[in-house]
């Protein structure tokens, strides 16, 4: 059959084949593109935008991940100089922060570091308690004592350290169990840490009398004390120290102290 030509003011229907509009993303904007002419330059300006949201997307996930992804940091292993055994917290970035949980045969722990003990012959010469090598060797001395010779050992030696020949100036620290009130220590008793501890178990919390410790005593207080003594005095006793005699109230309660001083 002939289809007659249209006549002028007509309508003629035409069909065309179209892209599926359910295509994916790419294909459905070329769909558009190509039914509207017109709209090209949309969907260009569209498909830009899209990509630069993607590329900055892209830009800041990396920012965020330190540029991309990163390994886990490898464990700490450290080690602390003559300690057995090492204690790193679960949260340490570094071995700044490690301690020492036991320290090898022959070293004590003291602070955070591990000392060498001193030897029984280093003890005896004078050596100080923190001042021993392995080695033999002294560093330094207990007050009135002083080091011989430098890195001089006590293999072939009597010892590291040696009793001073004259009157030399000694620091040492001096404790005192003492009340509530602030006054200065002159002519009152100071002791070693052990003497003030044998000091506040025998005679002060053995008793707790109307309520209060004896002579109301509720502290243990540190003096760091240097000692220089004239040569007159060293003359004497040919020693840094005098004898050894109780003092009450500042005065010595001694039978013999009348010889001794």
């Amino acid at each position: 059959m002939s289809q007659s030509a249209p006549q002028e003011g007509q309508l003629v229907a035409r069909s065309e084949a179209r892209e599926p509009l359910n295509s994916p993303d790419g294909d459905r904007r070329k769909a558009c593109c190509s039914r509207c002419p017109v709209c090209t330059p949309c969907c260009m300006i569209v498909t830009g935008l899209l990509l630069l949201a993607a590329l900055i997307a892209t830009i800041v996930a990396l920012a965020n991940h330190g540029g991309g992804s990163k390994e886990p940091d490898a464990p700490l292993h450290c080690s602390m100089d003559n300690c057995a055994e090492v204690y790193l917290p679960e949260e340490a970035k570094s071995c700044t922060e490690a301690m020492c949980r036991k320290c090898e045969d022959d070293y004590d722990q003291h602070s955070d570091a591990c000392i060498y003990r001193c030897s029984a012959d280093q003890r005896t010469s004078g050596c100080s308690p923190l001042g021993c090598s392995a080695d033999g060797t002294c560093s330094s001395c207990v007050p009135g004592f002083t080091v011989r010779k430098a890195n001089a050992s006590l293999r072939g030696l009597s010892s590291a350290c040696t009793k001073a020949a004259e009157p030399v100036k000694m620091n040492f620290l001096m404790y005192r169990a003492q009340n509530d009130d602030n006054y200065s220590p002159g002519n009152t008793v100071l002791a070693s840490p052990a003497g003030v501890m044998w000091y506040l178990h025998n005679e002060v919390v053995g008793s707790c009398a109307g309520g209060s410790r004896r002579f109301g005593i509720t502290r243990v207080l540190r003096y760091n004390v240097t000692v220089h003594n004239p040569p007159a005095v060293f003359a004497k006793i040919r020693g840094q120290f005098g004898h050894f005699v109780d003092f009450q109230w500042g005065q010595c309660k001694n039978p013999d102290c009348d010889r001794w001083w």
